[in-house]
């Protein structure tokens, strides 16, 4: 079976490997990510059950239409897409784009546009399943997993504030510290800026979709 990540030691790019994971002339954001450094796995366990948990309500409206509520529910594509490809992620496997077609559900027009849209924005990469050339696969980009992950820090951030607790006191807060710590020692200035945890500078001014306009 195709191993699609490699895990790998963030101090890898001290000792002269880094060259190797990326690709010449395409900025290291958009590309495919095709590491992971053993040293998040520890706070990705805790994103991994976050995001399956909310990929699992944002499918619940396929599940439980025998519930009276049922009639409130909403399929929300973009939720389903997001949070399916970072779980295949965390899980070391790529989103087969016929399943994702099929998870998303609805309107068929609506979900291509959102996954075309997603490309041409370098969040995702199409390319082509190993085992067989005709079926294609979605692959989250550096970019999607850096934005992505800075949301889901974020939110566990905000979780601690309203329970009235100091947010640098959290364990998961003290895992994304500790790793950015890492991550400024170990990476290039330039590239450590990028992707470091926000906690601070925060936009809160609801949707920022640039993407093509979605199919009514």
């Amino acid at each position: 079976m195709k191993t699609y990540y490699k895990h790998i030691s963030i101090k890898d790019w001290q000792r002269g490997n880094s060259a190797r994971y990326i690709e010449k002339g395409v900025d290291p954001m958009h590309q495919r990510i095709k590491t992971k450094y053993v040293e998040a796995d520890d706070y990705r366990a805790d994103f991994r059950t976050t995001t399956e948990i909310r990929y699992n309500y944002a499918t619940m409206v396929r599940r439980d239409r025998g519930a009276d509520v049922a009639y409130f529910y909403e399929k929300k594509q973009g939720d389903i897409l997001m949070n399916l490809v970072m779980l295949d992620f965390y899980y070391g496997v790529p989103t087969l784009l016929k399943c994702a077609y099929e998870k998303m559900g609805g309107d068929t027009r609506r979900a291509i546009t959102l996954i075309e849209g997603a490309i041409d924005l370098k969040l995702l990469v199409r390319e082509p399943f190993y085992a067989n050339k005709r079926k294609k696969i979605l692959m989250p980009t550096v970019k999607m997993v850096v934005s992505f992950e800075n949301r889901m820090a974020r939110w566990f951030w905000d979780m601690a504030l309203g329970r009235n607790k100091a947010p640098e006191d959290s364990k998961i807060i003290k895992k994304l510290y500790a790793y950015d710590a890492l991550r400024k020692k170990h990476l290039p200035e330039n590239i450590s800026k990028q992707i470091e945890f926000n906690f601070v500078d925060f936009p809160d001014s609801g949707s920022q979709r640039t993407g093509p306009k979605l199919v009514a």
